[in-house]
């Protein structure tokens, strides 16, 4: 770190650690999105998925539009690590000042960038906290809405936001379905990167004899799909017409014990697991993995009620493991079990 301190000293005048660039498509991202706010847009959505460098490309935007005061708001607070490092960290960023639960109280008049990050649980009662005081009255040159798709668009945080005075909103999501859905973003003011993008950029570096290591490191993915076919789509009393097929209302459980669409679930997974149907084509029997990680939709009773259908159907080959809510989640739990 003493090097690469007196190094970056020498070649930017910062004694920071990291120097990165930012790879093509961040480069690309900042690119899109400034040309989009500086011909007047107003709201612009970084779409992609973990790892992309979303914190990092938000900051290359603001100081690419000359933003002096940014204000960062999500309801997921524990983000707050990852804005706060790449800011104190970067040599791109030396002279930036980073605040949280300070209002704007934490704002330094000497600072040559200010970025005040927020949880709109605590923002949503600005009028309430002295810290917020004059809020209203002050213009941000950039608020960026992380992890946009929680809670963001409820009644409450659009209140809030309608309070708050800027030029230039970007949002930043993995997984902004709904915004997407709406029409409220479209080619013109979204950047997407997704994992079949980072994997084809994995595989041309992999053609090259890895003459690179940006994505070398990243995991090769096989990357499926699963339709629900309209005979099981007729079946589904639980969407209504307007809300249509959801994977959120496919897994639902109101009581943790069984799921309210069992009988498409069980479809689901004899799909996965090639159990009658497509044998050749199912990802369980073409890979055969000796472990798996399944993600369900935000609701602890859905993985509850999954994991007991899940030990039905294929308990006797694997076991199951589930760590939804606060008493499961014991890392330690999970890999003595891999262990075994």
């Amino acid at each position: 770190d003493d090097v690469r301190r007196a190094s970056n000293h020498l070649v930017y005048g910062s004694g920071r650690t990291w120097d990165f660039a930012p790879r093509d498509e961040q480069q690309e991202c900042v690119e899109k999105a400034t040309e989009y706010f500086k011909y007047g847009g107003t709201e612009f959505l970084i779409n992609a998925k973990m790892r992309y460098g979303k914190t990092f490309t938000s900051y290359l935007i603001a100081k690419e539009m000359n933003a002096k005061d940014i204000l960062v708001l999500t309801y997921k607070p524990a983000v707050k690590k990852g804005w706060e490092e790449d800011l104190t960290n970067h040599v791109l960023f030396d002279g930036w000042s980073y605040s949280h639960n300070q209002g704007l109280k934490g704002i330094d008049e000497n600072a040559d960038v200010n970025v005040v990050f927020a949880s709109f649980q605590d923002i949503n009662d600005f009028h309430k906290k002295d810290k917020w005081n004059g809020i209203e009255e002050k213009l941000f040159d950039m608020i960026i809405i992380d992890e946009m798709h929680y809670g963001s668009d409820t009644e409450r945080a659009k209140l809030t936001l309608s309070k708050f005075n800027t030029n230039h909103t970007l949002f930043v999501s993995g997984t902004p379905l709904d915004a997407i859905i709406s029409g409220r973003f479209d080619e013109s003011n979204t950047y997407t990167w997704s994992y079949a993008d980072e994997q084809k950029k994995r595989s041309a570096e992999e053609k090259t004899g890895w003459a690179t290591d940006i994505y070398r490191w990243l995991p090769p993915m096989e990357i499926h799909t699963f339709e629900a076919t309209n005979e099981v789509r007729k079946n589904i009393a639980a969407y209504d017409k307007d809300e249509q097929f959801t994977m959120t209302k496919m897994f639902a459980s109101g009581d943790g014990v069984s799921l309210n669409d069992e009988g498409t679930v069980r479809l689901f997974i004899d799909s996965m697991f090639g159990r009658g149907v497509r044998k050749s084509k199912a990802p369980m029997q073409q890979f055969a993995p000796d472990h798996s990680l399944w993600v369900l939709p935000p609701s602890v009773a859905s993985v509850k009620a999954f994991s007991k259908l899940l030990k039905k159907v294929v308990g006797d080959d694997y076991w199951i493991i589930n760590v939804a809510g606060t008493k499961n989640t014991s890392l330690k739990k999970v890999k003595a079990r891999i262990a075994k």
